[in-house]
């Protein structure tokens, strides 16, 4: 919906029968059905051994039906189409926050149920990174993260030619920002069981890396985070020097692990060796921001040539 831009009102025609068709379908298919189990929960089960559940799917089926409305209202507004009002008045939030009370809704069901969290899935990074700047701070609506940039003379670019590289930070004048950087990258580590696998695998990940790796310093950090068990998010750090087309550069890897276990998101900061110190305090403003939002926020959307069952 982001890049519709009909150019007649033939074609928009043609694009808004097929939404509206999508529509109906929804609300005729797995919305109907949703409603209809959850009808014969409240009609035949007295005394369920899951009440908490019940309640939560009770939510679910009102805001599912308002997460669709909520994306027909985006797809007419960005191909400069009011939406009908039947639609508009469904749509009461935006996609983004239905998202995320869905995933509130899905985990606490999960919890009263006894059931794990959902099953780890790599990132998809054929989809290009796309996110909301207040301010200074970035919110990825692509991938699971935030982070500050150190203040409003560094640029904010998303993406690069390298896939895991999904956000870069750079100084808006030419003379610092040819000495040093900031980017969001994420890294799969999908033989990975625990926190040490991680902490082992970024290790050699880094020495693989980057030549002439000379490692500085070494720890392991946790963050605040009331989404991860313990209200604490792990995570690690590595400092190290290398050489690259014959300069010296100092490299800070700041990493925090998902909660699967299966990859870190990892915020590097870099100069060349003798500037580090003068990038040092905004380096670490957006350390202190940097954050993972696997908690209540999808991984990636899903792509357009998906199967809905999957």
């Amino acid at each position: 919906s982001e890049g519709a831009r009909p150019g007649s009102e033939g074609l928009w025609k043609e694009a808004a029968d097929e939404w509206a068709a999508r529509q109906e379908n929804l609300k005729l298919g797995p919305l109907a059905r949703l409603g209809r189990g959850l009808s014969v929960i409240r009609e035949e089960v007295f005394l369920g051994y899951f009440p908490n559940a019940h309640g939560g799917l009770e939510n679910l089926g009102y805001l599912l039906p308002k997460l669709a409305a909520a994306y027909g209202v985006k797809a007419y507004h960005a191909s400069g189409q009011e939406p009908p009002e039947d639609l508009a008045a469904q749509a009461q939030f935006g996609p983004k926050e239905l998202r995320q009370q869905i995933g509130t809704r899905v985990r606490e069901i999960e919890k009263s149920l006894g059931l794990p969290r959902g099953d780890w899935q790599p990132v998809n990074l054929e989809l290009r990174e796309k996110g909301e700047t207040t301010g200074n701070h970035y919110v990825s609506l692509t991938s699971k993260f935030a982070v500050d940039r150190p203040d409003e003379t560094w640029s904010i670019q998303e993406g690069s030619t390298n896939p895991t590289t999904r956000l870069v930070m750079k100084p808006e004048a030419e003379e610092r920002a040819a000495l040093g950087w900031i980017h969001v990258e994420i890294l799969e580590q999908p033989r990975s069981e625990s926190d040490d696998d991680l902490v082992r695998l970024t290790k050699i990940q880094a020495r693989d890396r980057w030549p002439a790796f000379k490692e500085v310093s070494a720890r392991r950090v946790k963050v605040d985070d009331d989404t991860m068990p313990g209200g604490k998010r792990p995570g690690f750090e590595l400092i190290f020097h290398s050489t690259l087309e014959g300069r010296e550069f100092k490299v800070r890897e700041y990493h925090l692990f998902c909660r699967f276990k299966k990859r870190t998101y990892a915020l590097i900061s870099m100069t060349v060796k003798e500037q580090f110190d003068d990038f040092a305090e905004e380096f670490q403003r957006s350390v202190d921001s940097f954050a993972v939002l696997d908690g209540d926020v999808p991984i990636m959307e899903r792509s357009a040539g998906s199967s809905e069952g999957n």
